[in-house]
């Protein structure tokens, strides 16, 4: 799995794990979250790194912003990051079995990689 499905999908994996599950899916989705959790956090450490050396600060704020002059190489890391593997075992959930939860179609559309028709 790369690191980018999960950093794209944090907001529908939290928005699943909101909708009332069965036991049994439920503990499955815990666990996975938890197994992915360190990833994410290392990533935006990383990401928040990369936007102080490529950045500056936002004058009377405490917003960083990615200077126009190194957004290329900011986006070239980011890029690199996002496409790094990661070594996790992905839950398959019917959707049948999550039964009345209520998902957008842009969640179901993120975690497409857990849910099976």
């Amino acid at each position: 799995m790369k690191l980018g499905v999960i950093v794209n999908s944090q907001r529908a994996l939290e928005n699943l794990s909101n909708c009332p599950l069965s036991i049994s899916i439920a503990w499955e989705l815990k666990k996975f979250i938890k197994a992915i959790n360190p990833e994410y956090v290392s990533f935006e450490e990383l990401r928040n790194q990369k936007v102080l050396q490529y950045g500056k600060k936002v004058e009377g704020s405490q917003q960083w912003n990615v200077l126009p002059e190194n957004n290329d190489a900011f986006q070239k890391d980011m890029a690199e990051l996002l496409n790094k593997d990661i070594d996790v075992t992905i839950p398959q959930f019917k959707i049948s079995d999550l039964g009345n939860v209520s998902l957008s179609a842009s969640d179901l559309i993120m975690l497409d990689y857990l849910i099976i028709g």
